[in-house]
Formats: C-alpha cells, structure tokens, sequence
C-alpha cells in the first residue's frame, strides 16, 4: 500500500510542478510582460492574475513538498498522520486560487492510501527477571 500510496502522490507532485513551471514561463514570457503592464490595477483582470500568480508559487511549492512527503511515506519515515495532513493541504492547497491547479488532486487522494501504511514499530521486549536485582 505504501508504494501505491508514494507513486500516486509523486505523480500528483510531479503534475503540480510541471504546471506550476508552465505558468512561471508564460507569466515571464515576453508577450506577458507586454500585456500585464496595461492591465488596470483593481479590475477583474487584475485580481485573476494576481490570483494566477499566486496559484503558480503554491504549485511549485506544494509540489515541492508532496515529493518529499510521498518519499518519505514509501520510506515509511515520520508520522503516519502527519504525512497525510500534508499531502492533503499540499495537494488542495492551490485550488483555493486557481479551479485549474487541480494537478493537486492526487496528493489529497494518496492521503486516504498514506492513512493505511503500517509503519513499523518495534516492541521492547521486558527485561527478564532473572536480570532482576532481588530486593
């Protein structure tokens, strides 16, 4: 369950930043850089890429983060649900600006497989009794 749960969420990371580097390039693309000097500060056109801007940073980063993360749940490494609360948010995170980063999507669902990983967890065996000092 961990490697679908590490390979689902890889390839929800890896989406996020290719679109994330995709819209990083069109937004310093020359005929970007043309037209966004003649939008007017305070239209919708504006706000959407005010909006848009900030989806493309939250894309690269929340892809950044859900890498580790998903490597780090096929490693079996940190807190069963910590991980999943962040691939969670790293994955829904820049739909709150942009209904297209919805590359995210896979993060979120490889939270509900990274809840059934088993980590490891080792018992301490109790000490014999003949180790025992008598009293």
């Amino acid at each position: 369950m961990r490697f679908v749960a590490g390979f689902i969420g890889i390839v929800g990371a890896l989406a996020g930043l290719a679109l994330g580097i995709k819209w990083l390039s069109d937004l310093h693309s020359e005929v970007a850089q043309e037209v966004i000097p003649k939008v007017v500060e305070g239209s919708s056109q504006a706000r959407e890429l005010g909006a848009i801007r900030v989806a493309t940073y939250l894309l690269l980063v929340c892809g950044a983060v859900g890498l580790v993360v998903s490597v780090r749940v096929m490693a079996r490494k940190g807190q069963r649900l910590m991980n999943a609360l962040v691939l969670v948010v790293a994955g829904l995170l820049p739909l709150a600006w942009r209904a297209t980063a919805c590359f995210g999507v896979p993060m979120a669902l490889a939270r509900l497989l990274a809840l059934a990983v088993t980590y490891n967890t080792r018992a301490v065996a109790p000490p014999s009794p003949h180790s025992m000092p008598y009293p």
